[in-house]
């Protein structure tokens, strides 16, 4: 009986000491983990420390270019406001000049236009048509320069001619024109200016003043020499236009 109790007792102390070395394991393991966790705590509390101050200086960082930008913008922003000053100088100083240089443009233009003469007369000859040439016919005037005609008179004698400005058959219609668009820049700055052609019928009046459609004469040209002129400038002057064509048919009946 008190060997089967010894027994017993022997028995619980054994599960007893395996509870408590079970206990003592694994407090040395929560230990353990414990000491593990400290550790880590540390690590991260450091790199915190250090990403903070990271991030301190980088605000610092930030602060200080974004004052020094400002600082630059600003120096740039009154650098470039004086520059607008001095240009806004200088543009009104090149308007007076501008304005002085089309005056003086103005007088000396139309000066040459009144050195060439209030009258100017030009002679266009006409080049021979389909027609004539089938029928070997010959021109009649010749040009000899750009200032004189020819041709042989009744009296068997040359007979010559001369103009402010001759055009052979040769001649285009911008030709004709180039010596006459000055024309339209005196219309501009007020003065009257009159343009017709004279001559026998079939000589090229009509086609010498309108034209065709894909060979225009000095009418559409000079038009649109006179729009280009308005738009040119349209920022100086305001233009109020009010066109008047009149059509005079002069007949020559030559005797």
């Amino acid at each position: 009986m008190l060997e089967a109790v010894i027994r017993q007792n022997s028995d619980n102390t054994d599960i007893q000491k395996h509870a408590l070395q079970k206990i003592q394991d694994e407090l040395r393991t929560c230990n353990s983990e414990l000491h593990a966790t400290e550790e880590n705590k540390k690590k991260l509390l450091n790199e915190k420390m250090i990403l903070e101050e990271r991030i301190s200086r980088l605000e610092k960082k930030k602060v200080d270019e974004i004052r020094t930008l400002e600082k630059d913008l600003e120096q740039e922003r009154k650098m470039t406001k004086h520059r607008i000053s001095e240009l806004e100088k200088q543009l009104a100083e090149y308007k007076v000049l501008y304005k002085e240089e089309t005056v003086l443009r103005k007088r000396n233009f139309n000066t040459i236009e009144d050195m060439k003469g209030k009258i100017r007369v030009y002679c266009r000859l006409r080049p021979l048509t389909p027609k004539e040439r089938t029928h070997k016919e010959n021109d009649v005037v010749t040009c000899v320069d750009e200032f004189t005609v020819q041709h042989v008179g009744r009296d068997g004698m040359i007979k010559k001619h001369f103009y402010d400005r001759v055009f052979d058959g040769s001649a285009t219609q911008k030709d004709v024109f180039n010596d006459t668009r000055y024309l339209v820049q005196s219309t501009i700055d007020g003065y009257n200016v009159w343009i017709f052609a004279y001559g026998q019928t079939v000589s090229g009046k009509t086609f010498t003043i309108y034209g065709s459609k894909n060979d225009p004469g000095l009418t559409p040209l000079a038009t649109s020499e006179l729009f280009q002129i308005l738009e040119k400038d349209r920022d100086k002057f305001n233009f109020s236009l009010k066109l008047i064509w009149k059509i005079y048919f002069i007949w020559l009946i030559a005797g």
